[in-house]
């Protein structure tokens, strides 16, 4: 992956980003969070989301936050900007990434149930999984070439995660401030 005179595009839970700009890479970090890279590469189109939990809790009492922090409208809204911006869906090709048991102590399996999420809704839509690395009990660093549609998976170990904080509170404030 050549990353000179390319532009680094990061994003977080909740987040979908979709382009044809060839210069862009799309990055993000995965604990139990899970990513897919969605692309057409005919059309030269492509784009990753994050999501954290599966579903939509029913409980309205609680304050609910963005639709795209949940796999099945995360997944929808990325698919509809991707087509939207003149991909074709039979073509639709995607990786996954993420899903790993980093907190042992959680009471369900929602790492298991996002990366079941993210293949139910891809294999529903008829949306070729090319490759994937999911699961597991690290998290990852994932970085989306759009130039190639490639993918560089970094393994984070525990000390990695601890030096990447910095890393991660450095771009929101940099995503934050370009806004």
């Amino acid at each position: 992956m050549k990353m000179s005179n390319k532009r680094i595009v990061t994003i977080f839970s909740g987040d979908c980003f979709v382009s044809e700009n060839r210069n862009i890479i799309i990055s993000t970090i995965l604990g139990s969070c899970v990513a897919v890279c969605l692309y057409d590469k005919w059309a030269g189109i492509g784009g990753m989301n994050h999501f954290m939990l599966p579903t939509r809790t029913q409980d309205r009492s609680k304050k609910q936050s963005s639709h795209e922090l949940y796999g099945l409208p995360s997944l929808q809204k990325m698919v509809k900007e991707l087509l939207r911006a003149g991909a074709v869906n039979p073509r639709l090709e995607a990786k996954v990434f993420g899903g790993a048991k980093v907190i042992k102590e959680l009471p369900l399996n929602i790492p298991k149930s996002n990366i079941e999420c993210a293949l139910d809704f891809l294999k529903q839509h008829d949306i070729k999984v090319i490759s994937s690395d999911t699961g597991g009990e690290f998290g990852r660093k994932v970085l989306f070439d759009l130039s190639d549609f490639s993918v560089y998976v970094e393994t984070l170990t525990n000390t990695k995660i601890t030096q990447l904080e910095s890393f991660i509170n450095e771009q929101r404030n940099i995503n934050t401030s370009s806004q």
